[in-house]
């Protein structure tokens, strides 16, 4: 691989082309496996890009925490996080959130 940011797209979506359900309350993983690729994705990756919408949603991003994932992270040289951007038009998040506090993300 190039000596170069590693970024991938994982997007996820319903049937009917959504995410949230009807009551608008954030996503669930549908089963642990799911879960896992996503965090597998993560680790492969030196930034994670996500919306202002899923972090109001959920407080927070999907951190590394599986043992053999920060292992290869560390194997590889990099931090146990990778970092983590938000995209947002117009910057209307919670300073307070678990997000901006989280212990995971120190140095991200």
């Amino acid at each position: 691989m190039l000596n170069r940011p590693y970024i991938t797209a994982v997007l996820a979506m319903s049937v009917d082309g959504k995410i949230a359900d009807t009551m608008r309350a954030p996503a669930r993983f549908t089963s642990r496996v799911d879960k896992m690729h996503l965090e597998e994705q993560i680790a492969a990756t030196d930034a994670v890009l996500f919306g202002a919408g899923t972090l109001r949603a959920y407080g927070t991003t999907l951190t590394i925490s599986h043992p053999q994932l920060l292992h290869q992270r560390r194997e590889r040289g990099k931090p146990p996080q990778p970092i983590h951007m938000v995209v947002s038009n117009l910057a209307q998040i919670d300073p307070n959130i678990r997000f901006f506090t989280s212990q995971f993300l120190d140095g991200c």
